[in-house]
């Protein structure tokens, strides 16, 4: 059991490794396009920082047919993004207060909060995902990625770090990495759920979205003490509403093409509308784009309650 549990946390800090290098080669890709930071913070940075998400979430519902466990770890991790990431970097940076665009707000967060709106009422209304359920995810998503382009005003472009040649190699690399390394996290959680007979959807939840957002959580405070906290903000918006419309809907798509639909019985179905809730208490705090301490610490007490609450009940 130990042994195993080792497992899963080499196979997560590998995975997070891997994850940051493919990160860095495809944000030097947007740069080789010219695409400013602004748009390349949704997009490009967002899709790529989310790549373990959806691949995590694609191997657990088309290789095991465990579709809660991928459910699961990216409602788990965008609590974390949501609750936990603004709260830490405002603290780690020593500020009392850190003031965020209107874009950031009125753009990513508000989609944001639409996908997660989205995922509960298909949860709630349609027990039984077919094709349109995942091409319903896709085309909003690539709704998201028009008005994120349509609304660009930035055009602060970052010069690219490596050679074209270097960041394909690279991302091509990491990116093997990351598809034999989460295949083989989702086969030791699955055993690891059934020999403790934890429910893979508060497994995922909890255990496993915590362990798999820490390491991004260092690089949160990296990136914003770079970039800003408004690229970051940005960036953390746009992968989570990446994880529930890509994350979910580019598997559900092609498992229900290649295979049949499927009825979702999840347990704990809660968990997801304490996501939805979070994701309402943070579009209130940013209501005047100012973050400041008090907030942090609601939004830290807030997730502590909710992962309490799914690890006891």
């Amino acid at each position: 059991m130990l042994s195993l549990l080792i497992l899963i946390i080499l196979l997560s800090v590998i995975i997070f490794l891997a994850g940051e290098l493919f990160e860095k080669a495809s944000s030097d890709f947007g740069d080789h396009l010219g695409i400013s930071q602004s748009v390349k913070g949704a997009t490009i940075e967002a899709v790529a920082s989310s790549t373990p998400e959806i691949l995590f979430v694609g191997f657990s519902l088309i290789a095991y047919g465990s579709f809660e466990l991928g459910l699961g770890s990216i409602a788990g991790a965008s609590l974390f993004h949501l609750l936990v990431v603004p709260a830490v970097v405002l603290f780690v940076t020593r500020s009392s207060s850190i003031s965020v665009s209107k874009e950031v707000v009125t753009r990513d967060l508000r989609w944001f909060v639409f996908s997660k709106l989205l995922l509960l009422l298909i949860i709630f209304f349609s027990p039984i995902w077919n094709w349109r359920v995942g091409f319903l995810f896709l085309a909003t998503y690539i709704i998201y990625w028009m008005v994120v382009w349509s609304k660009e005003k930035s055009r602060v472009v970052s010069d690219p770090s490596w050679s074209l040649s270097r960041v394909v190699f690279l991302g091509v690399t990491s990116l093997l990495v990351l598809i034999f390394s989460t295949y083989m996290l989702v086969d030791y959680i699955l055993t690891f759920a059934t020999l403790t007979n934890i429910s893979p959807m508060v497994l995922s939840f909890t255990f496993i979205a915590l362990i798999m957002s820490l390491p991004e959580l260092y690089m949160a405070v990296f990136h914003a003490r770079k970039h800003g906290f408004d690229d970051l903000m940005s960036t953390t918006f746009g992968s989570n509403t990446f994880d529930v419309c890509v994350g979910l809907g580019l598997p559900v798509l092609i498992a229900t093409l290649t295979l049949s639909p499927f009825v979702l019985v999840p347990d704990h179905i809660e968990l997801v509308f304490f996501t939805l809730l979070a994701s309402f208490l943070v579009l209130s705090l940013f209501k005047k784009y100012v973050y400041y301490r008090w907030m942090a610490i609601l939004s830290l007490v807030m997730y502590v309650a909710i992962m309490l609450y799914g690890i006891l009940v």
